[in-house]
């Protein structure tokens, strides 16, 4: 539930309303904590709903059932099958916090007929995921230079106190994966081909980053640009 990953959902729930798709169904899924986040959401857009209701006629959010899932949840959308699995993109947070309701980060598996997709979601190296996407035809996995994005970091807010950077060192090489890292349990998964995304990754960097993660992994690797399809 970082805001990289749910600001969307705002635009999306107002476009559906603004687009007179608020008489269907929708059913959301998410972790723990994706009730109220689309429960607040629903009360920021009353004045939005109200104008636009004077203009069109009376109206609603429709019915939105949200099902929060946790590690190990497995249910069907249609034909498509879901598998969740928790990762280590909280491994901090979880260390400090065991049994006090940390944040849950989860990776999906997606089982379509004929096709089977691996979404890693931010995650560290996490052996929940490699057994996950085992076989998996596209793993599309997180990828990031944990040095080069510290240095970004430290010439970007110089004020920074050590101890931050320390913590923040921390999380970059703990909760998110390598080069090497995406290599290897692109490895581990068998995958058929990989795609990259929230890509953390430098330019200038890329050619080396493909040269670690081939080290490990020799099938089709691609960055991925917004807008593409595989």
């Amino acid at each position: 539930l970082h805001f990289d990953h749910t600001g969307g959902l705002f635009g999306f729930l107002g476009m559906r309303y603004q687009s007179r798709f608020d008489t269907q169904p929708l059913t959301i899924y998410g972790p723990p904590g994706t009730k109220a986040t689309v429960d607040a959401l629903l009360e920021a857009m009353k004045p939005g709903i109200a104008v636009a209701g004077s203009i069109r006629g009376a109206g609603g959010t429709g019915q939105i059932t949200v099902v929060e899932i946790e590690d190990g949840a497995k249910f069907t959308v249609g034909a498509v099958t879901v598998t969740a699995a928790e990762n280590t993109h909280y491994a901090q947070v979880a260390g400090a916090h065991a049994g006090d309701g940390h944040p849950v980060s989860l990776a999906y598996r997606f089982d379509a007929p004929g096709r089977s997709i691996l979404f890693t979601g931010d995650t560290g190296p996490s052996d929940k995921v490699a057994a996950l996407c085992h076989g998996v035809d596209l793993l599309v996995s997180e990828i990031m230079d944990p040095v080069e994005a510290l240095t970004r970091l430290h010439q970007a807010r110089p004020e920074l106190p050590q101890m931050a950077l320390d913590f923040v060192g921390q999380h970059f090489r703990k909760e998110h994966l390598s080069p090497d890292e995406v290599g290897l349990l692109a490895q581990r998964c068998g995958a058929g081909a990989v795609v990259l995304t929230h890509d953390a990754v430098d330019p200038e960097g890329v050619p080396a980053a493909r040269t670690a993660i081939a080290a490990h992994y020799k099938g089709r690797v691609t960055f991925a640009r917004d807008l593409q399809v595989f």
